[in-house]
């Protein structure tokens, strides 16, 4: 008899959006934007790089979407105006 696979849990673009957010502004909080790894972001989001750049399109864009997530937007730039975060741009 051939064994069951597990149900897919349901998926929650909500969910895995914020999920993605949170371990971007950890990433990003440790090492500004040159030093973020979009594999350990996705590794700390639980998700994958293509889901990832599925919802954004790159780094970039993952960090740019901090200026539209409310409280995100505040702690974000209360960082990089006490000079916490490094950006090389």
């Amino acid at each position: 008899m051939p064994t069951r696979r597990p149900a897919a849990a349901a998926r929650d673009p909500q969910h895995t959006r914020a999920r993605i957010l949170a371990a971007a502004k950890a990433e990003f909080a440790r090492g500004g934007l040159g030093g973020a790894r979009v594999d350990r972001i996705a590794a700390l989001a639980g998700a994958n790089k293509r889901m990832l750049y599925y919802y954004y399109d790159n780094k970039d864009g993952l960090f740019r979407s901090f200026e539209w997530t409310g409280k995100g937007q505040y702690e974000l730039r209360a960082h990089l105006m006490a000079g916490d975060l490094k950006l090389d741009r």
